[in-house]
């Protein structure tokens, strides 16, 4: 496992975005998030946008409890609070 696959999240669902240029909004099915911005091309204007997953990133301790043991896990778990409906925004140079 390579420093980038921790980056990575796998989600494996439809997405649903609205464009900042013509104001519809579509769907497009994602394998991942990343911590990344992504950049997405509309269906219905062609225009290309950038999605921010970022500001939707928690990050959640597991606490595993036993009988006789209180402990944490090295690394929390990276999980995404996300709308139903993504915005997107322009690309900027």
């Amino acid at each position: 496992m390579t420093e980038d696959d921790d980056k990575k999240i796998l989600i494996e669902s439809r997405l649903a975005f609205l464009c900042w240029n013509c104001d519809e909004v579509y769907t497009i099915f994602k394998k991942e998030v990343t911590e990344k911005k992504t950049i997405i091309t509309c269906p219905f204007c062609g225009k290309n946008a950038v999605v921010d997953f970022r500001p939707y990133k928690t990050e959640a301790v597991t606490v595993l409890k036993s009988a006789t043991l209180h402990t944490k896990t090295d690394s929390p778990a990276i999980e995404y609070k996300l709308p139903k409906i993504l915005p997107t925004n322009k690309i900027t140079k």
